[in-house]
Order: structure tokens, then C-alpha cells, then sequence
């Protein structure tokens, strides 16, 4: 893949609500997985015990958790930062994954913190955002101009 990320070009307030969300997304992530792999019977306050999780282990809960929240934001960052045409579908997934994440952990060790709604929250915010933003076209310059593209004025 290359890169064709550019300065010149004008980035939307709605694409970088969807960055800075990502980032939370991801940082969130990052500290979680940390931890879960520490200790995640006091990380999660005392709260869950490994005999509820699927695996019984905390490290497969930490490496989930990792690449769920933490490879699918990322990959969607790297796509928004070179202009890739699938940098909305990306953003997309990435909402969605966080969504599914937060209602199968529900669904296994019920609401034990705040947070859980709160991430709701903002994968369904990424991907209401990412839904809002023009589906981009491979090889088109999708909206955008840069220097070598003549204009009516001073061409």
C-alpha cells in the first residue's frame, strides 16, 4: 500500500472526530490489554473471576481485547492518514467491532464498570460518523485537489 497522505489536503471535522475517537479507542485498549496480562482479577476490581471468561484465562481476554480494540483502530488510523479509499470502511469495522466487543463482554461478565457504556458510546459514534463521510473511489481524486490539477483560475 502506498501512502498518499498529504498536508495540502483538507481533512473534515467529522474525519478528525473519528481519529481522535479511534485514538481514545485505541489507548483504551493498550491499557486494558496491559492490565488484563498484569492482573486482570484486580484490574477488573475483584469483579470477574477467570472461571466466567470463555477461555478461563486472563491473557487470551488481554490479547482479544488487543486486537479487537487495539489492531482494528490502528489499521484504521494508518488508512485515514494516507487518504486510502478504505479509510471509511475501516472506520466503519472499526465502530462496529467496538460495538460487538462491548455487547459480548455484557453478555459474558454483565455491566461491571462504567466504561462499557461509555465505549458503546463511541463505537457507535465512529461509526455513525463513518457512515456520514463520502465513499471514496479508487483512483479518483475524491473530492480533493493538489497542486499538479489545473483550475479554471490561473491555469
Amino acid at each position: 500500500m502506498r501512502c498518499r497522505h498529504d498536508r495540502r489536503v483538507g481533512v473534515t471535522a467529522r474525519v478528525r472526530t473519528i481519529v481522535g475517537l479511534e485514538v481514545f479507542e485505541l489507548v483504551g485498549a493498550l491499557v486494558g490489554t496491559v492490565g488484563l496480562l498484569h492482573d486482570g482479577y484486580e484490574f477488573m476490581g475483584r469483579t470477574v473471576e477467570t472461571s466466567e471468561l470463555p477461555f478461563q484465562s486472563w491473557v487470551v481476554a488481554g490479547l482479544s481485547l488487543l486486537v479487537a480494540n487495539g489492531l482494528v483502530p490502528a489499521i484504521a488510523l494508518v488508512l485515514a492518514w494516507c487518504h486510502h479509499h478504505r479509510a471509511r470502511m475501516a472506520h466503519l469495522l472499526t465502530g462496529a467491532v467496538l460495538m460487538a466487543w462491548i455487547v459480548g463482554q455484557v453478555a459474558v461478565i454483565g455491566l461491571v464498570f462504567v466504561l462499557q457504556p461509555v465505549m458503546f458510546v463511541v463505537g457507535a459514534a465512529i461509526t455513525a460518523l463513518a457512515a456520514s463521510l463520502p465513499a471514496q473511489v479508487p483512483g479518483r481524486d475524491n473530492g480533493r485537489r493538489g497542486t499538479d490539477t489545473p483550475t479554471a483560475v490561473g491555469s
